[in-house]
């Protein structure tokens, strides 16, 4: 009782998700609908406030533009009036006397004055002086403060800017940088003449009322709309609102409607705030309000009926699935239709499972039984047929041809990766010849045997292996050395088959690596060694060695090789003879040369460890020319010591005769030189310095009546002190003892 009322908790459960979803699926399209109905409704509202405002605004543009164009004309033609330019070139000139002329100016600008206009007035930036229409000459900033009051610090910037600009047309300026009531003035450079100390900035500055006036004539009560006006930069300089444009008004909250002057460098604008859209579309909030409502509620009613409808038998279904099966249904993990499936799946991965077990087993028994089968380890049956058949292989005939795959191991790839790469390609590409069958003997070495329907498809079958050799070698970067083998018949075939592929690959020692090799090519070479005189490898090394050409070791090999006819048409016997004999004439060389040791050792071994013959090659003359080398050197540190025992020989007298001045002499470290004088004569340098000063000494003693320092002072020694010490060590008495025992 208590498990059927838990499957009906998770019955319900899954019942009111399902609810869900077809709510929303049947809900979209009316949503839909009314979103497109708003939109729409929305566009068409905006585009009527747009164009009931858009006749009034140009209307009010061309007033400020009439305003504007008349500033301007006045500005033009004081500037370029004989009487200003004269004026203005005497104040400069005559600064000192700048009152009569300033008096001058003045009355000229009263006579453009008007109701529109504040002030008039002229701006030296040389002198930085101001002549105005209303009021007395004074410097910038003092006029500035007189008559606008505390504005902007950087208040003449913008004028001398204008000096300093290369235009001659006006330029309509904001004086002090407020938003609304700001002092908007039209400015223009005079640059009559060449020299720019008489250049000066006129400036006409419109009544603020005025045109606050001509502004607000645009602003409708409803609207709440503010009206502005930019400058070249689109730097707001006017506006009937107390910020600019460019720092409030942003286009998500306003609508924004511009309009470009033309008559100055300059841009209208009047933004009108959403808030006044909105108003606008009230009724279309009721009706898109009740179309939601009715949508939502249409939406449930047709939900709800749609659920009981599919669902119901749905849980009745899964009811009797849980009774046939182990898992039960979880309404918080899966769906109905999760859960159905989460079953079948389930079935068919068990199957997958199944099948995949078989497939290997069948895999590994076929892979044991052609292993034995290349092995010859295989009891032969009366019927060949049937044991192919019960290890999962089919037979088109009894001839049977083997292939070894030696790969080799600079490829990139992962060992498996590349095994499993190698064995795809070739089992596919010997199917289409044959009946192919890979198997590996290794993460490097691949056996293939191909059961032939005749003996002549082997032709074929070559030309599959070097496709496949070809494809892996430019998609793979793998190189691969083939051995193949002769047609066989019968099972006792595929034994011999493999030992020809085996032979077959150890011929790349000869014929090279990353090739085909047929054992049909290799199969009947003789071992042919030719009977060359005693020793005369020795002999021809030996010739070598005594020579002065270093380099020509690698010509002696050539013709060591084409002597004894080591080539690619030799046979391996021949070969391995070749190398004996070399190997032992290294080693009587080497023995007569006293350098016998572990070094030379490993480079013979290296020798014989060469993978193809041309490798071979290359290191025996490699080998030959640094025997030929340490043989040089060799006789080079004989030759040296000699010399050097010479000398002290001949010099044994001089005080300064040391294993420094020696090593000096003959330009060997002094080390060395010891060293290699040990060698040779069981003696270091200073060692036979000293025996050859105490043998002369012997001597002198023996055969003359001079005295001990008279002795020293001949042998080389520092006094006599230096020489009773010496002797003494060496022979085990004084001198003058030595003398008595001999004089006696």
């Amino acid at each position: 009782m208590e498990g059927k009322k838990n499957t009906q908790k998770r019955g319900k459960k899954s019942y009111y998700y399902k609810f869900f979803l077809s709510f929303m699926v049947v809900l979209i399209v009316p949503m839909l609908t009314i979103l497109l109905i708003f939109l729409s409704s929305q566009s068409i509202i905006r585009g009527q406030i747009l164009r009931s405002s858009e006749n009034t605004l140009k209307q009010f543009f061309s007033r400020v533009d009439d305003v504007l164009g008349e500033a301007q004309e006045v500005c033009v033609t004081i500037v370029n009036s004989n009487d200003s330019k004269s004026n203005s070139k005497k104040l400069v000139d005559q600064f000192e006397k700048r009152a009569i002329y300033a008096g001058k100016i003045q009355k000229q600008l009263k006579g453009y004055m008007g109701e529109k206009y504040l002030d008039i007035f002229e701006y030296y930036p040389g002198k930085d002086y101001v002549i105005s229409a209303n009021n007395a000459s004074m410097n910038l900033d003092s006029y500035y403060e007189l008559y606008y009051g505390e504005g902007v610090t950087d208040f003449g910037e913008e004028f001398k800017a204008v000096a300093n600009t290369s235009r001659k047309k006006p330029m309509l300026l904001g004086m002090n940088g407020k938003a609304s009531d700001s002092y908007l003035c039209i400015a223009m450079r005079q640059v009559s003449y060449k020299d720019e100390k008489y250049d000066y900035v006129l400036v006409v500055v419109l009544r603020p009322d005025y045109v606050t006036k001509l502004l607000e004539n645009v602003v409708d009560g409803e609207q709440n709309g503010v009206s502005m006006i930019l400058d070249a930069g689109q730097e707001g300089i006017f506006s009937t609102d107390d910020v600019f444009y460019a720092q409030n008004f942003d286009e998500k909250d306003y609508i924004i409607q511009k309009q470009e002057s033309k008559v100055m460098d300059a841009d209208y604008v009047y933004a009108v705030p959403y808030s006044y859209f909105w108003s606008k579309l009230f009724f279309l909030y009721i009706i898109c309000g009740i179309g939601m409502a009715v949508s939502v509620a249409l939406g449930i009613f047709i939900a709800f009926r749609q659920t009981n409808r599919v669902y119901q038998p749905v849980g009745s279904i899964i009811n009797e699935l849980q009774k046939q099966a182990s898992v039960t249904y979880d309404a918080g993990e899966n769906t109905e239709f999760e859960f159905i499936k989460m079953l079948f799946d389930e079935e068919k991965r068990e199957k997958l499972i199944l099948n995949k077990t078989i497939r290997r087993g069948q895999e590994y028994q076929r892979t044991n039984f052609i292993f034995s089968l290349l092995n010859g380890s295989n009891e032969i049956s009366e019927s060949t047929e049937d044991i192919f058949t019960e290890n999962g292989m089919a037979l088109c005939s009894d001839c049977f041809c083997v292939a070894f795959l030696s790969l080799q191991p600079d490829h990139q790839m992962k060992s498996k990766t590349a095994a499993f790469v190698v064995t795809n390609v070739f089992e596919e590409l010997c199917c289409r010849v044959a009946r192919g069958y890979v198997v590996g003997l290794g993460d490097t070495e691949f056996a293939v045997l191909v059961n032939l329907n005749y003996g002549n498809e082997k032709k074929q079958l070559l030309l599959a292996l070097e496709e496949g050799k070809a494809f892996l070698e430019k998609y793979y970067n793998m190189k691969l050395t083939i051995g193949i083998s002769d047609v066989q018949e019968g099972m006792q075939g595929i034994h011999i088959a493999y030992q020809e592929t085996r032979q077959a690959l150890s011929y790349s020692f000869l014929l090279g690596k990353n090739r085909i090799i047929d054992y049909e090519e290799i199969g009947e070479r003789e071992f042919r060694y030719p009977q060359a005189p005693e020793l005369k490898m020795l002999h021809m090394v030996s010739d070598y060695l005594t020579g002065d050409e270093e380099e020509a070791a690698a010509s002696l090999v050539e013709e060591l090789t084409a002597d004894y006819e080591i080539n690619k048409n030799a046979s391996l016997e021949t070969m391995e003879c070749f190398e004996f004999e070399a190997v032992s004439m290294f080693h009587r060389s080497l023995m007569q040369e006293g350098l016998w040791t572990a070094e030379w050792r490993e480079r013979i071994m290296k020798l014989l460890q060469q993978e193809t013959l041309e490798a071979f090659k290359a290191y025996f003359a490699e080998l030959l020319m640094q025997l030929h080398r340490k043989k040089g050197e060799t006789a080079g540190e004989e030759d040296v010591c000699a010399r050097v025992k010479e000398y002290i020989d001949a010099h044994y007298g001089e005080e300064q005769l040391s294993r420094t001045l020696l090593s000096e002499m003959f330009g060997i470290a002094p080390g060395y030189l010891s060293k290699l004088f040990k060698e040779k004569y069981q003696f270091t340098i200073p060692e036979y310095i000293s025996r050859t000063r105490v043998d002369n000494a012997k001597t002198l003693l023996k055969n003359t009546a001079l005295n001990v320092s008279e002795i020293a002072e001949k042998t080389g020694f520092v006094n006599s002190a230096s020489f009773i010490r010496t002797f003494k060590r060496q022979e085990g008495i004084t001198p003058n003892v030595y003398r008595e025992f001999f004089n006696k």
